[in-house]
């Protein structure tokens, strides 16, 4: 995911205000097709480049969704998803994932997804930190993230 500058993440802004509060991506990619537009730097204008992208992006898909069904000690099987990608492996030419079996029982590549996961949680406590309903689930994070 590329980030925005100030003034492209502005005018997203304005464009949200100008809408009530509501945005569709239809609306934002129609504004952003204007060469004009400060957001027009952020998409792919290019047919063939666009379509590779796309094409990218739905095998990203297809690699998120294979799951599989684990038996943990002590528990009931759960199905979980069957590969991950680890930050380690990210940028190599898009991205590597792995089996997560094998990742579990790597203790190194185990840690790592670990990793990941508390700062996946840290992600998603920042993003509903002003709904204190779950200050119980944050908390939970925090004591996990200790151990």
């Amino acid at each position: 995911m590329r980030s925005l500058t100030k003034t492209q993440s502005d005018e997203v802004k304005r464009l949200i205000r100008a809408q009530n509060g509501r945005l569709r991506a239809r609306e934002l990619v129609d504004v952003a097709r204007d060469k004009g537009s400060v957001l027009h730097t952020c998409f792919t204008w290019d047919p063939t480049k666009a379509a590779e992208k796309c094409r990218l992006y739905e095998a990203q898909e297809i690699l998120r969704v294979v799951t599989v069904v684990i038996e943990p000690r002590n528990h009931s099987p759960v199905e979980v998803r069957a590969l991950v990608s680890l930050p380690s492996d990210r940028g190599r030419g898009g991205g590597v994932y792995r089996d997560i079996t094998c990742v579990m029982n790597n203790k190194t590549q185990r840690q790592e997804l670990l990793e990941l996961a508390l700062d996946e949680l840290r992600a998603l406590r920042g993003k509903y930190s002003m709904l204190n309903e779950l200050s119980k689930i944050w908390h939970a994070i925090d004591k996990a993230a200790i151990k």
